[in-house]
């Protein structure tokens, strides 16, 4: 990771997820992960962000959308992004079966030790 001299209102750190979404009205594909949503709700709120993740090259737009929004973004590239199965069985989004279809591997203390903020969410 580079090293940053910013320090930050608040800092998401978490892997980016391709979810596969299985119910009733049909199978659709969408971006999630908690850090994705916390950073995008934190910056509309004025607050200096940053996100730390890792993701497969082919879903990097998700980098570039939070850039856009002047998220500071921190992405290690891996071979597979973190992709979750979510099969919705009944019409209650309660009930629910995730599966995990892959990983995006660990993080690295070099991935985050730099990175200083007043708060980290993981």
């Amino acid at each position: 990771m580079e090293n940053t001299a910013k320090f930050y209102d608040i800092v998401f750190i978490g892997h980016y997820t391709k979810d596969t979404i299985v119910s009733s009205s049909g199978i659709r594909v969408v971006d999630g992960g908690a850090f994705n949503y916390g950073a995008n709700v934190a910056t509309r709120m004025g607050l200096k962000v940053a996100a730390i993740t890792r993701l497969a090259k082919e879903d990097f737009h998700v980098v570039e959308k939070l850039r856009q929004l002047d998220v500071d973004v921190f992405v290690n590239i891996t071979p597979y992004s973190t992709c979750l199965r979510l099969e919705y069985p009944t019409s209650n989004l309660d009930e629910r079966v995730i599966y995990v279809t892959s990983s995006a591997g660990s993080f690295t203390t070099a991935e985050v030790e730099k990175i200083q903020a007043k708060a980290i969410v993981i």
